[in-house]
């Protein structure tokens, strides 16, 4: 018989879909398997609306819902399934689903203002980019030509600007391929901590990533702890939890 394999956990945006869910739910007074199945009838998302379905059906056939969490049959993130086990255990489900909605906010608001902060630098050197190359292909050759045809001596910023154009910039080429190689290899071979510790040394833009990583790993280790989830079992929960 072949062995059952666990099915591929949810992604950010299904993850935080599935607690807002969850949270209405819970805050519905509706009986639990009925909420559940109402919610999944409300969702877009295959595997958030496959997973309440699932969670109703467990429900209803009158298992518990720590039994449902801990079956593996649900692609939920680890750190996800904890906080809910913690939940039940506790009897704050409700607070702890509301505060996990409200950290998923946080982080998300958070990552997003970075990119925008982020995106006018990059749109500019984009631009930027595009302008030195119509000006090495279209203005530089024309000026060279010029010059030669005249036969004047010209100053070293000029001759440094038609070399660059005509010799110089298959150098830059070939050393920006070389970065990006490396970038994948530290990434793909690395891993994922390679790719973190590299980053985070990016002048300007790595200590923002990394301090932000900082705040959301704190944020969501301080929601475990105040489950009385142990210290270790919550360390590896966030780390499952944080980008």
């Amino acid at each position: 018989m072949a062995k059952d394999h666990p099915p591929p956990k949810m992604s950010r945006d299904e993850t935080h879909e599935l607690t807002e869910r969850l949270v209405d739910v819970a805050e519905s007074g509706l009986p639990l398997a009925d909420g559940l199945w109402a919610a999944s009838c409300e969702v877009a998302r295959g595997r958030v609306r496959r997973s309440l379905r699932r969670l109703s059906d467990y429900v209803q056939r009158g298992g518990p819902l720590e039994q449902a969490i801990d079956s593996g049959k649900l692609p939920l993130p680890r750190y996800l399934a904890g906080l809910l086990r913690a939940g039940v255990r506790s009897g704050q489900l409700v607070p702890v689903l509301t505060e996990l909605t409200h950290h998923e906010r946080v982080s998300r608001d958070i990552w997003r203002q970075l990119r925008l902060a982020l995106s006018y630098p990059i749109t500019l050197l984009v631009l930027l980019t595009l302008i030195l190359i119509l000006v090495f292909t279209l203005v530089v050759p024309e000026i060279s030509a010029t010059y030669r045809d005249f036969d004047t001596e010209l100053p070293q910023v000029t001759l440094s600007l038609i070399w660059f154009a005509t010799v110089g910039w298959k150098y830059f080429a070939a050393a920006a391929l070389v970065l990006a190689g490396l970038a994948l290899l530290v990434r793909f071979v690395g891993g994922v901590r390679a790719w973190a510790r590299v980053s985070s040394m990016v002048p300007g833009v790595g200590p923002l990533v990394q301090w932000q990583s900082y705040a959301e790993f704190a944020r969501l280790l301080r929601l475990l702890l105040l489950q009385k989830v142990p210290l270790p079992e919550a360390l590896q929960l966030t780390a499952d939890g944080v980008r």
